[in-house]
């Protein structure tokens, strides 16, 4: 019987790994002779950071064994360098900062300015639907622009105890 000798060789490499999944991936490796771990953040897969290159050091460590074809999975680099993203908003809205001192929801024109509301247009305010579990009353109540607490529920007395610790 003759045994063939193995022609590829057991030198540790760097790898590289892309996510997976939908959601951002953190990983902490530890090699040989590190107090602190290393720390890997990856991006949902789609999304700019959605791969790392692991030095050859840490390629033995339990969690990247682990995390192969799982959470993650091992392409060549130049696989990785010729990946394109997508622009995530083609032509769409910029974004809007809102600072805490305009927090203004909406502006009415005809708010007569004597502090009280002015009348609500019908179809404003929130989207109702009657599932089941939802109080029917209730959204009818709310609809006509009445109040959608019961009769005298700001009336009610409470009542506080003081209870002495033994």
């Amino acid at each position: 019987m003759t045994q063939k000798k193995a022609t590829g060789s057991t030198r540790r490499t760097a790898k590289t790994i892309r996510n997976l999944r939908g959601t951002p991936v953190h990983l902490r490796l530890f090699g040989a002779g590190n107090d602190k771990p290393y720390r890997i953040e990856l991006k949902p897969r789609g999304q700019r950071g959605d791969f790392h290159t692991v030095p050859a050091k840490l390629t033995d460590d339990g969690t990247f064994v682990a995390g192969i074809d799982r959470l993650f999975e091992v392409i060549p680099t130049s696989e990785a360098r010729k990946v394109v993203y997508a622009d995530r908003r083609p032509g769409g809205p910029k974004v809007e900062v809102i600072r805490h001192d305009e927090n203004i929801v909406t502006r009415q024109t005809d708010w007569d300015g004597t502090g009280r509301q002015p009348e609500r247009g019908q179809g404003t305010g929130p989207a109702l639907a009657d599932v089941l579990g939802a109080d029917a009353e209730v959204h009818a109540n709310i609809r006509a622009g009445e109040s959608a607490l019961p009769e005298g529920a700001f009336q009610q007395a409470v009542k506080v105890e003081k209870v002495k610790a033994e």
